[in-house]
Formats: C-alpha cells, sequence, structure tokens
C-alpha cells in the first residue's frame, strides 16, 4: 500500500471514532473539540473564552452559545 492509501484509512477511522463519540454523548462535533482542547491539550492550564475562540477559529458568540449548551448538559 502506498502512503496515501493509509492515510484516507486513517481518516476515515478517526471520523468513524468521532460520530460514535458524539452519538453516545450526545455532544456535537464542536463541542468534542471544546473538551479535547480542555481536557487533552491544555489540562494543566486556565483557558479562557478568546483561548477557544482562536483555537477553533470561531466568534466569541458561537462560543458562547456552545459552551452555555455544554453546561447544561
Amino acid at each position: 500500500m502506498e502512503v496515501n492509501e493509509y492515510v484516507i484509512m486513517i481518516l476515515n477511522l478517526a471520523n468513524q471514532i468521532k460520530r460514535v463519540f458524539n452519538m453516545a454523548t450526545d455532544y456535537s462535533g464542536t463541542q468534542t473539540r471544546i473538551l479535547y482542547f480542555v481536557l487533552a491539550a491544555y489540562p494543566a492550564k486556565e483557558i479562557y473564552q478568546k483561548d477557544l475562540e482562536d483555537e477553533l477559529n470561531t466568534r466569541s458568540a458561537s462560543i458562547s452559545t456552545m459552551l452555555k449548551k455544554m453546561e447544561h448538559q
């Protein structure tokens, strides 16, 4: 197999894992990215909303809405 075929297989597997996780936890893709950023990428650092906006390249209102939804879950 060529490298490109392995890359495609890995990306497909990653997408399947994301779908299963999202269905099992009722989190959307963006919510999952927020959780990963907060829990895995920076576990020992204080994170502010601005950090999430920069990391996810998202507007302030979008992040604020997403965080409120996650708090209620």
